[in-house]
């Protein structure tokens, strides 16, 4: 587990706030709490001044430590920030977001300067809803999983007082089997592919494209620790998927390794489109693990507030530390279809369907935008609903009449 500092397709993608989504493998619980520091549940009373730029301190209030060691009175939530400050934008696709007075239980990691890192983000965090018997709690993600539905059950409500109970006695040593489950029922589908937005409602877009310019990226020397394949050559299959979408103006294109770089977008100025392997900056929390699980990788986009849409200016995308057993499989085909997923996510472009809402067969289900990455050997492919989203946000000719896609959504 990380201790030094942090920022993603897990064999699973998850929704969290309104364009959020991240790549993750569910762990089961027994996991989950086991790799952490510690649990506790506590009260979001405010926000502190962050060490991090691109990154959000809320103030908790402990109300009640369920393992491992000791909470101080008011802790320290450390997260990746999704928004606009002035007019300098970023979106953090898999941060969970604690608003004033929400009552929530955290699974963390603790950073060296004392901040909780909720481990796995969203996978760690969970919001208390409802009243005496009736409380539960539910992750911080509107869908997840992971691939062929692994630990699904995970998913589920928690009920609230057999939870914290069952998380307290298995710090003292017990090993007993969940009893906390509550079964739910999944969400409608989604008509069709989906875009991000930027905070203010606004889709987020290259322009660049526009006047036929190449999109840069690079990724840091050394590449992702573990690894078997060539993870070097997955970014570029993944980039290509998307430059070779012959009806939008995407142009992607890959610029070598690179030592440094700053990855934040506090100053509006490019700094380069990154991939970080092995999550360096450690604001996820955690590692991933196979076969336990966690979060494999996410990215997201700096970009300017504007109208219609918000203008981006770099791409982020930071692969977890552990994940390469998974990038390996297949070949490393399922490495590359993860990041072509995430590079989707930089572009603009949210899930075509989430959990529940992807039907088998359809063209959602079949998108590599999907909430749940396939894992199927596929590779940097693009499905249909893929190209669908590409050719309506990035139209390949100019002044040409919105398109009308036969992908059964339209």
């Amino acid at each position: 587990m990380g201790t030094h500092r942090s920022t993603a397709m897990l064999l699973a993608l998850a929704c969290s706030g309104g364009a959020s989504a991240m790549s993750y493998v569910m762990p089961t619980d027994e996991t989950l709490v086991d790799s952490a520091h510690g649990a506790i549940v506590a009260d979001v009373v405010g926000t502190a001044p962050s060490p991090l730029p691109d990154h959000v301190v809320y103030l908790v209030r402990t109300a009640r430590v369920l393992s491992r060691g000791r909470a101080a009175p008011i802790e320290r939530v450390m997260l990746p920030a999704s928004g606009v400050v002035g007019d300098v934008g970023s979106w953090a696709y898999d941060a969970a977001s604690l608003d004033s007075g929400l009552r929530i239980l955290i699974v963390f990691e603790r950073r060296l300067d004392g901040a909780l890192l909720p481990l796995h983000l969203n996978l760690g965090v969970f919001y208390r809803t409802g009243y005496g018997a009736d409380a539960r709690y539910v992750r911080a993600l509107d869908a997840g999983g992971d691939v062929g539905r692994r630990n699904a059950a995970y998913h589920a409500p928690r009920d609230a007082a057999r939870f914290e109970t069952w998380i307290s006695a298995r710090a003292r040593g017990a090993r007993r089997a969940p009893d906390y489950l509550i079964e739910h029922a999944l969400p409608q589908p989604l008509p069709k592919f989906n875009l991000s937005t930027g905070g203010n409602g606004l889709p987020i877009r290259w322009n660049a494209f526009d006047a036929g310019t190449t999109v840069q990226w690079t990724a840091l020397t050394g590449g992702q620790t573990g690894m078997v394949q060539d993870e070097f050559l997955m970014l570029q299959q993944s980039l290509a998927a998307w430059t070779n979408d012959t009806g939008s103006r995407i142009l992607l294109g890959y610029a070598g390794t690179v030592g440094a770089i700053d990855t934040h977008c506090d100053n509006g100025t490019s700094d380069g489109n990154v991939v970080l392997w092995n999550d360096p900056l450690n604001t996820i929390g955690g590692s991933f693990a196979c076969p336990g699980g966690g979060t494999l990788a996410t990215a997201g986009p700096c970009f300017f507030a504007g109208s219609p849409f918000n203008i981006a200016f770099e791409g982020r995308l930071t692969v977890q530390d552990g994940a390469g057993c998974f990038f390996d499989t297949a070949g490393g085909a399922n490495g590359a279809e993860t990041l072509t997923h995430e590079i989707g996510h930089t572009l603009g472009f949210a899930h075509s369907c989430e959990s529940g809402g992807c039907v088998n067969g359809t063209l959602a289900d079949q998108a590599t935008m999907r909430w749940i990455v396939h894992g199927d050997g596929r590779g940097a492919v693009l499905g249909a609903d893929d190209v669908a989203a590409a050719d309506a946000l990035y139209r390949g000719a100019a002044g040409s009449s919105d398109p009308i896609f036969a992908n059964g959504f339209e």
